[in-house]
């Protein structure tokens, strides 16, 4: 229970802090979190649903407010240079579940808006017993994947905590391998399972480094600024639900 007060509290500290920062920034981004985009009811916390039309919303708000969406190759090469001309968006998907090739790819693919998916090894073909939620198939993946508006990122083999097991480093290299060998090109970029200091540490992101990611994504709740930018293997992300 302590430990659990004591890493909400750092990810409360830094999301207030990188939040903050922003103010002053150069850049000026937000990684988009989503994992469901589906009207149906799916046994899950309601931070991993998102109805089709909020999902719309979302889209709309950001492109009314002047954020240019853009692939997440743009958004290191602007966090390389250290500023953005205006304000930009990346689109994110975790584990995935098949109502994003569904319901979100369609919508993403009439309005020309890059995104990323941040896949699991385990999910890939697969029905969860306990909730039974569909999971993205290889072919809708690989559809997906040829498409220049997807990229493909890593999300490990078996979804982890990966501070709390042996085979952390295991879990994201061969996570990386399979899905280069499925597609045949590499994969730069990693999202971690549950992304927040109860997952996290130091070690997991020298690992990180070590696999060969340019960047990886947390769930800390705040945008891409000056200073959140310089945690480039804990990259900030906005859930949306």
């Amino acid at each position: 229970m302590i430990k659990t007060f004591y890493y909400a509290l750092l990810d409360k500290i830094l999301s207030k802090r990188w939040k903050k920062a922003s103010q002053k920034s150069k850049i000026k981004g937000e990684v988009l979190m989503f994992h469901h985009i589906t009207d149906e009811f799916v046994n899950v916390t309601i931070s991993c649903r998102c109805p089709v039309k909020v999902f719309e919303h979302y889209l709309d708000d950001y492109a009314q407010r002047g954020y240019e969406f853009v692939a997440v190759d743009e958004a290191l090469a602007i966090l390389e240079k250290g500023e953005s001309p205006k304000p930009f968006c990346v689109v994110t998907f975790d584990d995935i579940p098949d109502d994003v090739y569904q319901n979100a790819y369609p919508i993403l693919k009439r309005r020309g808006i890059p995104f990323t998916v941040f896949v699991t090894t385990k999910y890939v073909d697969w029905v969860k017993p306990e909730t039974g939620e569909t999971f993205i198939t290889k072919e809708h993946l690989l559809e997906m994947d040829k498409d220049a508006l997807c990229t493909v990122g890593a999300h490990t083999v078996s979804h982890p905590m990966l501070k709390n097991v042996e085979n952390s480093f295991e879990e994201m290299i061969e996570n990386k391998k399979w899905l280069e060998t499925l597609m045949g090109h590499r994969v730069d970029y990693l999202a971690y399972p549950y992304g927040k200091h109860s997952s996290i540490n130091n070690r997991i992101k020298k690992q990180t480094i070590q696999a060969g990611f340019k960047c990886a994504f947390s769930s800390i709740d705040a945008p891409i600024n000056d200073i959140s930018s310089k945690s480039l293997f804990f990259l900030p992300r906005m859930v949306k639900n």
